[in-house]
């Protein structure tokens, strides 16, 4: 803790440079969020642009904000990340061990796009992106499209038409978080964040 003598009084500068402190992390996690969220949008699928809208980095004990729109990759700006939210919890948290934002997506699909559940799938419309890979969704005894994870799309049947497409490439999540692209976006983020 820093004092200063005065007058013969102390004037305590602790909380003062905590709430400086605080400002400029806050403003650091604000810039994380519009880099890392792009990044995530731009990485993964969107056939609406319904999934893209609906990153968010969720202060503790907060809920995700809804999906934004449709109709284009989503774009993401300060706007969507109030640094209010951010500098509250870590003036409230001062002295504790570990502040955790998560980043979350609220889409009701989120679990089936990043490749981790499985879905059935069905085109409407044209997707917003380019598609990259079209091929046959496996159907069951019965003729039916069965479940499956989002890539579980076989190519070279010549019998029919293809009848899944995906516009991200298979795996994108798992290759955006530990392939470098989220460092590297949370990298840039900081360093804006505290340049500003």
């Amino acid at each position: 803790m820093a004092r200063v003598r005065r007058r013969g009084q102390n004037i305590s500068l602790a909380k003062d440079l905590q709430g400086q402190i605080n400002k400029a992390v806050a403003k650091a996690v604000q810039q994380v969020a519009v880099e890392v969220t792009n990044g995530l949008a731009q990485a993964g699928p969107a056939w609406s642009g319904s999934f893209s809208s609906a990153w968010d980095v969720v202060i503790p004990g907060g809920a995700a904000s809804p999906p934004r729109k449709e109709g284009s990759v989503y774009s993401y700006n300060k706007r969507n990340f109030p640094l209010s939210r951010y500098e509250r919890v870590l003036n409230s948290k001062v002295g504790s061990d570990m502040i955790r934002f998560e980043i979350t997506n609220s889409s009701p699909y989120a679990g089936i796009a990043i490749d981790e559940e499985e879905g059935l799938f069905f085109a409407i419309g044209t997707p917003i992106k380019p598609v990259i890979e079209r091929g046959f969704r496996r159907k069951d005894g019965g003729g039916m499209q069965d479940f499956g994870l989002r890539p579980d799309i076989a190519i070279g049947y010549t019998r029919e038409d293809p009848n899944a497409s995906i516009t991200a490439p298979k795996f994108w999540f798992q290759t955006y978080t530990r392939g470098g692209q989220l460092s590297f976006n949370v990298r840039r983020g900081v360093e804006i964040g505290f340049r500003l």
